[in-house]
């Protein structure tokens, strides 16, 4: 049977940030009967970016918020916060800071969950070099959080922009980084492998490089993973921005849309579904491009718009639950 999607009533809101919710229905579009909202506690104020990223726990009943400019306490060290289920709600019940204190660090700017760790990237934190980026590894049984910081780290790189769990290690996206080639903001993206034992430090054990090194193509910006496939997207490339699929063979998703449409800004990947962000499409109102996995192939199936100008539809996405948020 074929899937549409339809834009569905309602707003999902996190601190200033708005997310728009669309449902694939196979009738009537109906509305959303209730919203649950994470409040930001009191201490953190506004312009913290609260809701920059969000991981829950596969039970459902936990998740984590990141504030990454929040002062904690450091100017924009960053603040991630941990909620739990209370009743038909949810409650703070602990947070996680820059073990340094680091300011201007940024902590939370993405998360991911692992196997043991929750991760935390921190893309301007010193790791090699000053602001070159790093990532916090934080013992989801407790003890103390562990550094992920390149051997390849340069200054501005933005290591830890983009996470992305996969069983036993981290992909981390660096999409500032200058390629072998020196093209400014060409972008690369590592896999490290998780400890085997505690102690044990996070080891680099592989690495993604754009097919073609263009500068200010960012790629690495945003991660998302298909079976044993990785998908790379690098929203700043010529022509609007592009995702890759690093399977056997490589594939190229390149819609063609206008220059400036940040394509791959975002991904969401569920199933044989692909959803991919597109905030700055058509006057920056913002575009979902939805995919479908079939014959060995990426085959589009959808654009989903909204006549909200200044809305960047796609920003953030999810997918799961037969829902794309």
């Amino acid at each position: 049977m074929q899937r549409t999607w339809s834009i569905a009533a309602g707003l999902l809101s996190c601190s200033s940030a708005l997310a728009i919710p669309a449902q694939p229905t196979q009738g009537p579009v109906r509305d959303w009967s209730s919203l649950e909202a994470l409040a930001a506690p009191g201490g953190v104020r506004e312009g913290s970016r609260f809701g920059q990223a969000l991981v829950w726990d596969p039970s459902g009943d936990r998740c984590w918020v990141a504030a990454p400019r929040a002062a904690a306490p450091a100017w924009r060290s960053g603040l991630v916060l941990e909620f739990e289920r209370a009743g038909m709600g949810f409650v703070p019940r602990s947070y996680l800071r820059d073990p340094g204190g680091e300011p201007g660090s940024q902590l939370g700017w993405s998360l991911a969950r692992g196997d043991q760790h929750l991760l935390a990237g921190a893309p301007l934190a010193t790791g090699l070099e000053p602001q070159s980026g790093i990532v916090h590894a934080f013992p989801l049984a407790g003890g103390a959080p562990q550094r992920i910081a390149s051997p390849h780290g340069a200054t501005s790189d933005g290591f830890g922009t983009a996470l992305l769990a996969v069983p036993g290690g981290v992909w981390v996206g660096a999409p500032f980084a200058r390629s072998a080639t020196g093209a400014f903001q060409a972008g690369r993206v590592e896999r490290y492998a998780a400890p085997s034992a505690a102690g044990e430090p996070w080891l680099l054990d592989g690495e993604q490089l754009p097919p073609f090194p263009l500068a200010h193509a960012r790629f690495g910006e945003a991660l998302a993973v298909h079976s044993d496939r990785l998908l790379v997207a690098a929203p700043f490339e010529p022509g609007g921005g592009a995702v890759y699929d690093f399977g056997i063979t490589l594939e190229r998703l390149a819609p063609g849309v206008q220059p400036g449409a940040e394509f791959g800004a975002s991904l969401a990947c569920a199933g044989d579904w692909l959803a991919v962000g597109a905030p700055g499409a058509h006057g920056g109102a913002g575009a979902v491009f939805v995919y479908r996995r079939a014959g060995g192939r990426w085959n589009s199936m959808e654009e989903l718009r909204v006549p909200l100008g200044g809305a960047r539809l796609g920003a953030a996405l999810a997918l799961g639950g037969g829902r794309l948020w």
